[in-house]
């Protein structure tokens, strides 16, 4: 008795609806005897069932043309390095600008009694030393600030013209602000 005798065969599983039955692999055509007038040639090729995976083409490697690349799925791409050529020469012409007008703010804050004087009015020398006092420091801090932090931002490659703007304007509105309310003060 042979081993494939004694083993049952396995039923198939009870179809639920939902699940196709697999599909039955042909019977294999029963080989002809081999005679000595046919040859390989002349017999037909025994057609195997279609495989669907046997069209799909194997997988290009995209690292074959460079032997050294490594695969980095989700990286990031590599951020450019280069500089804002705009924003340096932005920056730097404002910092200029505001240099002058931080100049000009001094000035006009070491002469605003003769302004006053000159304007018909009376000049408090404590107003005026308090105002005088707010023009010219406020000015400094603010001058500092902007290079400042406008060197640290343009070393980081970050957009920088914004602070020599935003501190040029800050400067105006104090300036102006101060410049006016010692004006109103002394009744000029």
């Amino acid at each position: 008795m042979s081993d494939d005798a004694a083993v049952p065969p396995i039923p198939p599983a009870p179809s639920t609806g939902s699940v196709p039955p697999p599909i039955a692999e042909p019977a294999a055509a029963p080989t002809p005897a081999a005679s000595p007038a046919a040859t390989p040639a002349a017999a037909p090729a025994a057609a195997s069932p279609a495989s669907p995976y046997a069209a799909t083409p194997p997988a290009a490697n995209p690292y074959a043309a460079n032997p050294y690349a490594t695969a980095t799925y989700g990286a990031p791409p590599p951020a450019s390095t280069g500089r804002r050529v705009w924003d340096v020469v932005l920056t730097v012409i404002l910092l200029v600008l505001g240099l002058f007008g931080m100049l000009l703010g001094l000035l006009m804050a070491a002469v605003l009694p003769l302004t006053i004087a000159d304007s018909g009015g009376f000049a408090d020398p404590n107003l005026i030393a308090g105002d005088q006092a707010v023009i010219i420091i406020s000015h400094l801090v603010l001058y500092a600030a902007a290079a400042t932090v406008s060197i640290i931002l343009l070393v980081r490659c970050k957009i920088a013209f914004w602070v020599p703007l935003t501190a040029g304007i800050i400067a105006a509105i104090i300036f102006w602000a101060t410049f006016v309310g010692a004006m109103i003060a002394s009744g000029a």
